[in-house]
């Protein structure tokens, strides 16, 4: 279905909007590292793969998210931190185009790719000469974008970001400190532990903070669209780490991450634990 190349296709995303007759866009990393995408109809038959991001010679990073079924929020990068200065930018789907936040029309899907300049900047790499990562995107329960990403003044020290749109421009604010790299012995110095946000309600996220003896997860909450915070330890160090926080979408906040030892993307020891955080059991699953 995709591009030729020879990288493989990763990071898949399937969003359903059944605003637009359930319509499924399929979001993926194409092989030769463009942010790809196809559509499916109800009756199973799908569109050719179209390109949705390109940036020469780099790897755009893409979390998505689904509003109400009727529109389908992106946020990305321009590339690898590593490799590239690394902004986060923001664009929506709807009714067949690319928009900004506030509304205003980029281009048409069928138009062919755009480059994340386009977008809305969240995170300007280049005016505050740091890197970023993004982690997650959700919409408020007012419909309103939210974004948490990474940034690293150094390799040894990642800052955790919330970012929000209010209806008019983006704010930003300072979560925590995360630590370093989970993957100190690689070349990976930007792996951090990790956020999500809980899609059912985005003033609610979930961090993994290194802390003596490793990384813990923790509940951040904020009643003032991030401004100030509270916070919940929700899983212990406990003798293992515990990174990369995935909260499940539904009707449940069901908590997932990677509990062991990480040292590298190829030399893990990890298992996939869970947490329904309604009840105190854990589950693992190797």
């Amino acid at each position: 279905m995709g591009f030729a190349g020879k990288l493989g296709f990763t990071y898949p995303n399937p969003l359903l909007l059944s605003a637009e007759g359930n319509l499924l866009y399929l979001f993926w990393r194409g092989a030769d590292w463009s942010a790809d995408y196809a559509t499916r109809t109800p009756a199973g038959t799908w569109s050719k793969a179209r390109r949705l991001l390109i940036v020469n010679g780099e790897r755009p990073y893409l979390k998505a998210d689904v509003r109400d079924g009727s529109q389908i929020g992106l946020a990305f990068t321009n590339g690898h931190p590593r490799n590239v200065l690394t902004s986060i930018d923001y664009a929506e789907i709807h009714h067949g185009s690319l928009w900004h936040a506030n509304g205003r029309w980029i281009a048409r899907l069928s138009s062919g790719p755009i480059s994340p300049s386009q977008a809305d900047v969240v995170h300007n790499a280049q005016k505050m000469k740091v890197s970023a990562w993004v982690w997650d995107v959700a919409f408020t329960t007012t419909g309103h974008p939210v974004i948490v990403y990474a940034t690293f003044p150094k390799p040894s020290e990642h800052l955790y970001w919330y970012a929000r749109w209010t209806g008019s421009r983006w704010v930003n604010h300072m979560l925590t400190h995360g630590g370093g790299s989970i993957s100190p012995s690689g070349t990976e110095y930007e792996y951090s532990g990790g956020v999500a946000l809980d899609h059912q309600d985005p003033s609610n996220l979930y961090l993994s903070r290194q802390v003596p003896g490793g990384w813990q997860i923790e509940r951040w909450s904020t009643r003032d669209g991030g401004a100030h915070w509270t916070r919940q330890l929700v899983v212990p160090v406990a003798g293992a780490d515990n990174v990369r926080p995935v909260v499940a979408r539904g009707p449940k906040t069901e908590l997932f991450w990677l509990h062991g030892d990480y040292n590298t993307y190829r030399t893990y020891r990890t298992s996939v634990q869970g947490l329904t955080l309604d009840s105190p059991s854990i589950s693992s699953t190797p």
